[in-house]
Order: C-alpha cells, then sequence, then structure tokens
C-alpha cells in the first residue's frame, strides 16, 4: 500500500495572489503543503491565512470534496468562477495547521508568484 502524506511548512518568503492580472493580496503570512502519494510528490500549494486576504471571500458555495490526508474542503466562488477558493475548515488533525486558510486555484484564473 503506498503512503499518502503531507508536509508542512510555514514560507520563508511572501507571495503575491493575482486574479488574472489584478494583485489581490501579498503576504508573507503563507504555509506551504507538500503532498506525497507513494513515489510521487505534488506541486507546492499555497495555503494562506484568511486574515491577511480579509474582503475577497463572500459565502461558502454548497461544494465540498474530501482528501484523505486533509479532511473536507468547502469552496467559494470568486467574481463569477465557481470553486475558485477553497478551505479546510475543519482539517484532520495531521494537518491542523491549515484551519484558517485558503487556497487559490490557479487553473481558474490565480497566478501565486514568490516575491524575490
Amino acid at each position: 500500500m503506498s503512503q499518502h502524506f503531507a508536509v508542512i511548512r510555514p514560507a520563508n518568503r511572501a507571495y503575491r495572489v493575482f486574479f488574472r492580472d489584478e494583485l489581490l493580496v501579498e503576504t508573507s503570512d503563507v504555509l506551504e503543503l507538500e503532498e506525497h502519494f507513494g513515489d510521487k510528490t505534488y506541486p507546492v500549494v499555497c495555503y494562506f491565512a484568511k486574515r491577511a486576504t480579509e474582503g475577497l471571500l463572500g459565502e461558502t458555495n454548497a461544494h465540498h470534496s474530501h482528501c484523505p490526508i486533509k479532511g473536507q474542503a468547502s469552496y467559494f466562488d470568486f467574481r463569477g468562477v465557481d470553486n475558485a477558493i477553497w478551505t479546510y475548515e475543519r482539517p484532520v488533525p495531521g494537518v491542523a495547521q491549515i484551519t484558517d486558510h485558503i487556497a487559490f486555484d490557479t487553473a481558474k484564473g490565480f497566478r501565486i508568484e514568490a516575491v524575490a
């Protein structure tokens, strides 16, 4: 059986989040989550502290998904784009650090850049 786990570390740099070409937020209040499944390592996903992204989120929509190592995700729509942002409101204990953090779906118009 393949091992499935996540490694979470505080970012050692700031990140910028753009929606299309508009800068939405710049902060170093970010956790980097790297997921491993067997021999595969997935790209790092940045989880931004909700307090650093105030004003971006409306109400969550009715969509949810489940990850065996993170728990149930809740989604937010953003400027007419469905399920563009997600959060784990009650993540499983092994990844509890991502509570009160959000992630932006780069396949839905967001661009995340590390600040040099």
